[in-house]
């Protein structure tokens, strides 16, 4: 769970200001989380031995699907949880996107026994990339100060 952990408290804390967390350190968050996950699972999996080997029959499209369904609901419930964005309402959504991602990591490597690198970019990594996108358009139009 540790492994969800840091990425829900950088899209979801504020940081020292007020504001929110600076430009650098959202664009850092976003690129490390799923770099980071990346790292521990291959880094997890060569413990095992033979884990890297391909599964030419598990190309990765089932774990796209199940890490996009199981990431809905934190996309939204973070969303929800964080009102407004003053500054950068787009990259806040998008590293929201990234946790929400970072979280259906933790279900689907619960589930999914491979760890073949074309698989993992395909059916875990993908998925927290496409979850940014939706997170940064959801950011934008839910996260922004509005006039009036």
């Amino acid at each position: 769970m540790s492994v969800a952990g840091a990425p829900v408290w950088l899209a979801l804390g504020t940081g020292r200001s007020m504001l929110g967390r600076s430009r650098r350190g959202l664009l850092y968050g976003g690129l490390l989380i799923p770099l980071g996950l990346l790292a521990w699972k291959v880094g997890a999996s060569l413990a095992f031995g033979n884990a890297m080997v391909p599964w030419p029959e598990r190309p990765g499209e089932r774990c796209l699907s199940l890490s996009l369904l199981v990431a809905a609901g934190p996309l939204l419930s973070f969303l929800a949880i964080r009102r407004r964005a003053p500054v950068w309402p787009a990259l806040n959504g998008a590293v929201i996107g990234c946790a929400a991602g970072a979280c259906a990591w933790v279900a689907v490597e619960l589930w999914c026994p491979v760890s073949y690198a074309p698989h993992l970019l395909l059916g875990h990594v993908l998925p927290i990339f496409v979850l940014a996108g939706a997170g940064g358009l959801l950011g934008r139009a839910r996260l922004a100060l509005r006039s009036g």
